[in-house]
């Protein structure tokens, strides 16, 4: 003879165990969304700032070949080119991803392009495919355009690490 236990059910005890476990599943996905939101965020906000460290190390090499008149002019028009589309990518990865410009960084190219390309000293160079001296003329444009872009640079990796 079997005993049958009787089975009580109450419906309201039922939705609110229901309703707890519904909240407890809510809750996990929520915390978990925005830990992969935080982790997304902070995945692309250090490869954003790697690639700005790699910039400004380009940028520094650019700078001591000129100051140390190892660039030759034709060299120059190369390596301006990469800094700006390694720049150009940056901004706008920067902007997608962490929706912060760097419209202030974007000019440090164009502003030495049009700088060094308008000196004699460099159409010199550029025609007899040599390097470009380092006269005071162009210590002085490198000098500005560090004096200029340096804290912009540092800017923009404030507002990236706060974002």
């Amino acid at each position: 003879m079997s005993i049958m236990l009787p089975l009580v059910f109450d419906w309201a005890e039922g939705i609110s165990l229901f309703s707890i476990v519904v909240n407890v599943v809510l809750v996990v996905w929520i915390v978990d969304s925005i830990n992969k939101k935080d982790l997304r965020k902070t995945r692309d906000r250090n490869f954003i700032l790697s690639e700005l460290k790699l910039f400004r190390e380009d940028l520094k090499k650019l700078f001591q070949n000129l100051y140390n008149s190892n660039m030759k002019a034709k060299e120059l028009n190369s390596w301006l080119k990469l800094l700006n589309i390694k720049l150009n990518e940056i901004a706008k990865l920067s902007s997608e991803k962490l929706d912060q410009d760097m419209d202030g960084l974007k000019g440090v190219v164009i502003y030495l392009r049009a700088e060094l390309t308008e000196l004699e000293e460099y159409e010199k160079a550029y025609q007899s495919n040599k390097e470009i001296p380092s006269t005071l003329k162009v210590k002085s444009i490198l000098l500005k355009t560090q004096s200029i872009y340096y804290p912009k640079l540092i800017e923009a990796v404030s507002r990236i690490n706060r974002s």
